[in-house]
């Protein structure tokens, strides 16, 4: 058997087997490299929920402080009307108590 011969009949055979045995070895691969890349690819998507959160969380926080300057200002306004109110009532009943001693003034007469 010449070199000739062997190569054009063992040929086609040994590319098949070189062909299977590289799809093998990629198969191989994939699975051993593919967890790490999981694993890389879950701490990068928790780094980024926990950038996203930790932005919520100040944001949060500043809508709290705005809700509490907000409030403050209301119960500062409160009070305002509130006193303004009974200066109202007070003023109120002196210009009635003006005006029932200007009658009883103006019958006596």
């Amino acid at each position: 058997m010449d070199i000739i011969s062997f190569l054009s009949k063992e040929a086609p055979l040994a590319g098949m087997i070189a062909v299977i045995g590289g799809i093998i070895l990629k198969i191989i691969e994939k699975k051993i490299t593919n967890p790490t890349d999981e694993i890389n690819s879950s701490i990068a998507l928790r780094k980024e929920l926990r950038e996203e959160l930790d932005s919520v969380i100040e944001r949060l926080s500043e809508l709290q402080n705005e809700v509490n300057e907000w409030r403050e200002k209301y119960y500062t306004q409160l009070q305002i009307t509130s006193e303004l109110k009974i200066e109202i009532a007070v003023l109120r009943e002196k210009l009635e108590g003006k005006l029932m001693d200007m009658e009883n003034g103006c019958e006596q007469q």
